[in-house]
């Protein structure tokens, strides 16, 4: 509410990506609170009032982007960009062959200055599991990830008909498929 009859202070410039409320006349004893706009940080104070001697007791605060804390690589990996400014998105990416990140691939710079997402760690894409050849085996039994492989055998009596080995390849395929078990 304006108080009536005090000395009026100079009519203020909302900050740049903020607000100030109320917007005005003001005069003296009343003040004003000053907001930035989602993903900005104040820098300066957060209201003003309106002096006997028709000045203001601060001045208008600036509004910058909320920088989040600079990202530490995926061990094995990297960022797409070092950039930490509100509404970035960066992307995790893993060096070895054969890796993905272990968790989300990507992470946005929030309005709050905290990223959306942790950093992953890079590990070993993983194969489908395999189902052993009827009257036959694998071995190791799994889980399977690159670059690791498998072998396939059959029971006694039973011949096999496809390869003996599949390896798990980079791209989370399997280099063979299983092969079957049949009676000479």
């Amino acid at each position: 509410m304006t108080v009536t009859g005090g000395r009026q202070c100079p009519t203020l410039t909302p900050p740049t990506y903020g607000a100030l409320s109320p917007p005005g006349p003001h005069a003296y004893p009343n003040g004003v609170t000053f907001t930035c706009n989602p993903g900005y940080v104040r820098n300066g104070c957060a209201a003003a009032a309106c002096q006997a001697d028709g000045t203001w007791s601060n001045p208008v605060p600036t509004c910058k982007t909320g920088p989040c804390p600079p990202l530490t690589c995926p061990i094995n990996g990297g960022l797409s960009t070092s950039t930490t400014s509100y509404q970035t998105v960066v992307t995790f990416i893993c060096c070895k062959p054969g890796d993905q990140p272990n968790g989300s691939g990507n992470t946005t710079c929030q309005a709050d200055g905290t990223w959306s997402n942790p950093v992953p760690t890079c590990t070993p894409r993983p194969c489908p599991t395999l189902t052993p050849p009827t009257s036959g085996a694998l071995s190791p039994p799994g889980p399977h990830a690159y670059p690791n492989g498998v072998t396939f055998t059959c029971n006694p009596g039973y011949v096999r008909n496809g390869c003996a080995a599949a390896a798990c390849q980079a791209d989370g395929t399997w280099s063979n498929p299983v092969p079957t078990c049949k009676k000479p």
